[in-house]
């Protein structure tokens, strides 16, 4: 655990979850790292009781109260902060969030805690550390809002902004300028524009015994996966409270990529299409001196195929190595959009990344 200057204080990292559908969430109280929970519970808050100290002593409170967008405060003990990525507006924290329509994650790191809370926090994980820890989603299980916040920070993923970076981010007052030029063009995310690729038969005629066209077939059932997409529109807040909305984003296109050249696309008996596009998102908003994004994730499932030569009167013949074909899933099945706040998450205009495979179908 790291120590400030003056070798006294400490650091945790306190997370709320909550399903907005069900009203279950859970609060985590985690080490510095994020590598240790040392404390949970099955609300918006906790007390950190244990029989270890003596009666006398004050026990520290942490509760969130914050709207459904994420808005609101972090009370630690005797001081309440302001849930914002920036330390100077909340009061001397710095929190991230990534919020849905039906789920908010909240992570606030604390850099000033005392030696009497840690040795409170550290006495109840040594009390808790044989048990199971609670299950605070029972009704539709864990967020998928967590999944997508470990993909976003984990090794070897997308870059996060620094504080350094910030310039190469458009400001609210640069969006009056653009505004012209997003509405008007699109942005295309793609290995390859295989537009020109059919499903379907040829329409030339050729006598079917003795002519052979190239074609694509699924191999075994498909060994389905959901691989999404995600992609982030960002903006630097600057020193006024600011939002990113239907105006300022881009519609971008995303379509299918194959492991190797294609004879043709195809469905593979999948609800999928050869390309989508992410269109308008709701607006995003964020303080003064914060970061904001408004991320897309568009749902994409990953298929097992093999080209192949066809005969009418002989049927398929496979040819080549097996290889996988990923397409935007059909209604964008599987996909919907976040609201992005604070600097752990936030990333350079335009980037996107894959979620890891994942098997089945939406």
């Amino acid at each position: 655990m790291s120590r400030d200057s003056s070798g006294t204080k400490q650091v945790v990292n306190i997370d709320l979850q909550v399903n907005k559908v069900t009203s279950e969430s859970t609060i985590e109280v985690w080490n510095q790292d994020h590598t240790q929970m040392l404390t949970q519970s099955c609300s918006t808050s906790l007390n950190l009781e244990t029989g270890g100290l003596q009666a006398t002593k004050s026990v520290p409170t942490i509760a969130f109260d914050v709207d459904q967008d994420g808005f609101g405060t972090l009370t630690f003990g005797n001081k309440t902060y302001t849930v914002s990525g920036n330390s100077e507006v909340s009061g001397g924290i710095e929190c991230n969030s990534i919020v849905s329509d039906t789920e908010t994650l909240i992570s606030c790191t604390v850099p000033e805690v005392s030696p009497e809370v840690m040795l409170q926090l550290n006495t109840i994980t040594l009390a808790q550390r044989n048990k199971l820890p609670p299950n605070c989603f029972p009704t539709s299980g864990p967020l998928e809002i967590t999944e997508v916040a470990r993909v976003a920070n984990q090794d070897g993923g997308p870059r996060v902004i620094s504080l350094a970076e910030t310039r190469g981010m458009r400001t609210w007052q640069q969006l009056d300028l653009e505004a012209a030029s997003l509405a008007a063009g699109n942005e295309t995310l793609t290995v390859e524009d295989n537009n020109h690729l059919e499903e379907g038969p040829s329409k030339r005629q050729y006598n079917p015994c003795s002519q052979w066209t190239p074609t694509t077939i699924r191999e075994g059932d498909g060994d389905p996966h959901q691989t999404p997409k995600h992609i982030q529109e960002s903006l630097d807040c600057g020193n006024g409270e600011c939002s990113i909305g239907q105006i300022e984003v881009h519609a971008m296109t995303i379509r299918f990529t194959a492991g190797a050249k294609l004879s043709r696309w195809i469905t593979a008996g999948f609800r999928v299409e050869q390309s989508t596009t992410t269109g308008s998102i709701k607006e995003c908003r964020a303080g003064a001196y914060d970061w904001v994004a408004a991320w897309v994730k568009v749902g994409r499932t990953s298929y097992r195929v093999r080209n192949g030569l066809f005969n009418s009167c002989t049927g398929t013949k496979p040819q080549g190595d097996v290889f996988t074909i990923t397409s935007p899933n059909a209604n964008n099945n599987g996909g919907n959009p976040y609201c992005v706040r604070g600097k752990r998450y936030v990333r350079r205009l335009g980037d996107s990344w894959d979620e890891a495979p994942k098997p089945g179908l939406p």
